[in-house]
């Protein structure tokens, strides 16, 4: 302790620990943050994230130290840097792969359209608060994905997606297509995947000519359970069925519930719950 009249020297590193602490606290955050919000691209070892710039990184992190009544935190460049330690192979790209949600492209267009800087920390905010509503969703279909697995006498969870129809259609090229086919149309093909967690995947793969409505996803979700059923014959059955869906018409419909209601009227299953939300394969 210093004495009456002298004054106090603090040794330089004594903050050090607390910065370290920051540090990791923000680093622990960034790493849940890309395996619960970000798209794992199926044709190669990149993780995409759905953040327009480290800018809007930084105003997620933000926003869930204010929810956690967090004060004490990092600083851009800080998150800047631990970040670039992961750039290997997570991206934030210019452009997405996969089609995004009404909501995501309304409020990311508020955010390139903001004009001053209280605007843009608003619509920040406000993405953040959607994406963060986003990953509470993963989060719920991936207890789900878990109870399947790890219960399957009392569980079974089926996720069903379709995949991207610009990569489907065939002959398929690598590249552009060969200047001898410029004239010529290609066959559109419709792949409808599904994975029923603990058992055999399911895909279903036709010309454009079949119209994909709703009775496409009956057709599929059936299969994915009569496959159930033959391999789980002489097995105990789940009384739980968890459904993840997108958001697209097609699954938000009178006749899907219908045949849900179907399911726990003929006590197939005790209880079936329909999510609909963000789902990617």
């Amino acid at each position: 302790m210093a004495k009456d009249g002298e004054i106090a020297r603090l040794h330089g590193n004594s903050g050090s620990v607390k910065r370290i602490v920051k540090k990791q606290n923000m680093i622990e955050w960034l790493d849940g943050f890309i395996n619960s919000t970000g798209d794992y691209m199926p044709h190669k070892s990149e993780i995409h994230l759905p953040v327009g710039s480290i800018a809007c990184l930084y105003a997620h992190y933000n926003s869930y130290c204010a929810t956690r009544d967090v004060v004490d935190t990092v600083s851009y460049e800080t998150l800047r840097r631990a970040f670039q330690h992961v750039q290997e192979y997570v991206k934030i790209p210019k452009t997405k792969q996969f089609t995004k949600c009404d909501e995501c492209v309304r409020l990311d267009n508020i955010v390139k359209q903001a004009k001053t800087k209280l605007e843009k920390k608003v619509a920040m905010k406000n993405k953040a608060a959607h994406t963060e509503w986003q990953t509470q969703e993963r989060k719920a279909y991936y207890r789900h994905r878990f109870l399947a697995v790890s219960q399957p006498e009392e569980y079974a969870c089926i996720i069903i997606d379709g995949m991207d129809q610009n990569k489907t259609n065939v002959p398929r090229f690598s590249r552009r297509l060969p200047k001898k086919c410029d004239n010529q149309e290609q066959l559109g093909c419709t792949i409808l995947g599904a994975l029923v967690h603990g058992d055999e995947p399911v895909m279903h793969y036709m010309p454009n000519d079949f119209k994909k409505d709703c009775n496409l996803t009956i057709q599929v979700l059936l299969n994915c359970i009569r496959n159930l059923m033959k391999n789980r014959r002489g097995k105990p059955w789940p009384k739980t069925l968890f459904i993840q869906l997108d958001g697209a018409g097609d699954n938000k419909n009178k006749h899907l519930l219908s045949l849900v209601a179907h399911l726990v009227k003929i006590q197939l299953f005790t209880a079936v719950r329909n999510d609909i939300t963000y789902t990617h394969i």
